[in-house]
């Protein structure tokens, strides 16, 4: 009787932990949504309102405001966070399974494989603002300012570190002795990362290009600096449109997050399965 009610309280006590949990993971995203239904006095207002219809008269003016006077600006900068983010994802995916495979694979003897992964990592640890002005001197004499490409390029470069880190560990984790029977099958050496390795590293790989983009999609002190209008993405839109001489608007802000968060969303929802294997991968493993 006593081992029963030990194991119901604990049962309430989790219950408890995960529903304040989900509530402080779910509750900025509720104040965006009603902030975003509120007026730009009522958004600035020092007594807080949190539930439409008794607290305040929720307002579809910001929403209005995105939709008709800055709608194509919107889309535009929509479009350029998603091509940009999906382009350096992309990039720095390719290029992190060769990077990762060879440290994985292969033992190099001028500088260790160790040491050479460190310095990947040296790459990520080092600030945006210590390498922008080189870069705006570069894409300002290659012409190349306010465009695409360049800032593609550049969130390709500042997520490499990442994806080369993880996609190493996936191949570290496969055994040596899958591809030396695949060799002695007659499989080339491409044939093996291509056939054998990269579906067993997968859900790794699947990781890696789900934070390279969120990393590329929220990146703003770059991009900021180095496009004017043609490039400019939604984080540096939002900046920019919902600030004045009189202040912030953050009933403007929170209905442009709200849309902010949704092509994220969709690509984590997509990469759910892949997400929940690699979290689980290493205690199968174990």
């Amino acid at each position: 009787m006593r081992k029963q009610i030990r194991l119901n309280t604990l049962e309430i006590v989790q219950a408890i932990i995960i529903v304040v949990i989900i509530l402080v993971i779910l509750f900025p995203i509720y104040w965006l949504l009603i902030t975003s239904l509120k007026t730009a006095i009522s958004a600035t207002s020092n007594v807080p309102t949190f539930i439409p219809f008794i607290d305040f008269q929720p307002s579809f003016e910001s929403y209005e405001y995105l939709t008709s006077i800055r709608a194509a600006e919107v889309v535009k900068c929509l479009k350029n966070s998603i091509l940009s983010s999906l382009f350096s994802a992309s990039i720095s995916i390719g290029l992190g399974i060769f990077a990762g495979y060879g440290l994985a694979r292969f033992q190099y003897k001028k500088w260790k494989n160790e040491d050479i992964g460190f310095w990947f990592l040296s790459l990520r640890i080092l600030p945006p603002a210590a390498v922008l002005v080189p870069y705006y001197l570069i894409f300002n004499f290659l012409r190349m300012l306010d465009n695409l490409l360049t800032i593609s390029l550049l969130y390709a470069f500042l997520n490499l570190p990442i994806t080369v880190w993880m996609i190493w560990s996936a191949f570290q984790a496969i055994p040596k002795e899958i591809e030396e029977a695949a060799s002695i099958d007659g499989c080339t050496s491409s044939q093996i990362l291509l056939k054998i390795s990269l579906p067993l590293a997968k859900t790794s790989i699947a990781m890696a290009f789900l934070l390279a983009f969120v990393f590329s999609w929220n990146e703003f002190f770059l991009t900021m600096s180095l496009t004017y209008e043609q490039a400019k993405t939604l984080p540096v839109f939002i900046a920019a449109a919902t600030t004045s001489p009189r202040g912030v608007n953050w009933s403007v802000m929170s209905a442009i997050s709200l849309f902010a968060i949704i092509p994220p969303l969709i690509v984590a929802i997509a990469a759910q399965r892949y997400i929940l294997k690699a979290l689980t991968f290493g205690a199968i493993r174990a």
